[in-house]
C-alpha cells in the first residue's frame, strides 16, 4: 500500500511492474482499474459526506493517488480512458493534481476538438476549469454541466 502520492512513481516500477510481467499481466489494465477504484472511492466518500464549500481538497486525496498512477499507464487509448474518469470524478474545491491534469497539454492536444475519442477528456477538462474558476470567483448557484 502506497502511503504518499510521491511514491507511487516509486512503487509501480519496483513492485507493480515486476510482478505484472512474472505474471504476464498488462499493467496498464492494473494501474487502470486502480485509478477506477480510487476515483470510485473519491466519489463514495463525497457523496457519504458533504465538504464545507470552502474545505480544501487534500493533496492525499484518493483522485491525487489516482493522478499520480495515470502517468504510470503507458497506453494513450487507456491513460485518456483513466484521465476522463478521473475528471468526471473529481468536484470542487480542486486538488492541485486535478486541475494541472485540467490543463496538461499532452492530453488535451489541439485536436482534441476533432478527435471523436479524446472529445468526451476534452470537454470533462474544460468543465473541471470551468468550475474551478466558478468556485474560485465564489459563483453562486454555478452548474458547469450547463456550460
Amino acid at each position: 500500500r502506497v502511503e504518499a502520492v510521491n511514491d507511487v512513481a516509486s512503487h509501480v516500477e519496483e513492485h507493480v511492474r515486476p510482478v505484472c510481467r512474472e505474471h504476464d499481466v498488462d499493467a496498464d489494465d492494473i494501474l487502470t482499474a486502480y485509478i477506477s477504484a480510487r476515483a470510485e472511492k473519491h466519489t463514495q466518500l463525497r457523496n457519504s459526506r458533504r465538504r464545507r464549500r470552502d474545505e480544501a481538497a487534500s493533496e492525499n486525496d484518493d483522485l491525487a493517488f489516482a493522478v499520480a498512477a495515470l502517468d504510470e499507464v503507458d497506453d494513450d487509448a487507456k491513460r485518456t480512458s483513466a484521465a476522463l474518469t478521473i475528471l468526471t470524478a473529481a468536484r470542487a474545491p480542486f486538488s492541485d493534481g486535478v486541475i494541472a491534469l485540467a490543463h496538461r497539454s499532452d492530453l488535451l492536444d489541439s485536436d482534441a476538438s476533432v478527435d471523436e475519442k479524446r472529445r468526451p477528456l476534452a470537454d470533462a477538462a474544460r468543465l473541471v476549469r470551468l468550475a474551478h474558476l466558478a468556485h474560485r470567483h465564489r459563483v453562486r448557484g454555478f452548474d458547469a454541466g450547463d456550460a
